[in-house]
């Protein structure tokens, strides 16, 4: 557990993780998958609680690092008001609902979604804001090589974290990815993550990502 957070500590400013309220380790049910996740415990959603699965994160450092880097992303893209409006009604939501909130107008989703998920692939999601079921995700996996994989393919916040992850540490992924990949330059403050990942000796990082459009 401690060596997550060094490892956080280690690539991403102090100002990016501050948000993060409490780091909680658990050991995962035999018939579990999740290797660690993001809530938030209060109304406002100001309180960020990122729990990770200590056996996994020991017995895998690689994709510890690229599990961490994933939850880090959804803290950063749901940050109260700056990033996203909590206990916004749908009907009210301009930009994108995500089943707590709505996403600003200069958030990273919105931007994401703006030239990721055009109008009919978001028509395609639950109209709550929650991820699309496994099946719809695949189809769209197999239709679009530009996603890591299946899994981000079931939601735009999901598609963001995984891309972000694979950019931090130069994971090896298909060349349609290309454009996602770019979409992170033009943000300073995850430019240097990379870079910190890079001089901490981290570019290159395994990953199982199994790819789209196969």
């Amino acid at each position: 557990l401690i060596a997550t957070w060094d490892l956080l500590n280690e690539i991403a400013p102090i100002e990016l993780i501050d948000d993060i309220s409490l780091l909680a380790g658990y050991e995962r049910c035999v018939d579990c998958e999740t290797l660690a996740f993001v809530t938030q415990l209060d109304e406002a959603g100001t309180f960020f609680v990122v729990a990770v699965d200590v056996v996994a994160a020991t017995n895998d450092p690689d994709e510890m690092r690229l599990t961490m880097l994933h939850e880090l992303t959804h803290v950063l893209a749901q940050v109260p008001n700056e990033q996203l409006v909590v206990a916004t009604s749908p009907a009210a939501c301009t930009t994108f609902y995500n089943g707590v909130g709505c996403f600003t107008e200069d958030s990273y989703i919105w931007a994401w979604i703006q030239e990721f998920w055009p109008p009919e692939v978001l028509a395609t999601l639950p109209q709550d804001g929650s991820a699309a079921s496994a099946d719809d995700a695949q189809a769209r996996c197999d239709a679009d090589p530009a996603y890591t994989g299946s899994y981000a393919a079931v939601h735009p916040e999901e598609d963001f974290a995984e891309t972000f992850s694979a950019y931090v540490f130069d994971v090896d992924v298909d060349e349609s990815l290309a454009p996602k990949l770019a979409f992170f330059d033009r943000y300073p403050e995850f430019a240097e993550i990379r870079e910190n990942a890079r001089d901490a000796g981290y570019a290159g990082t395994s990953a199982d990502f199994e790819g789209c459009g196969r």
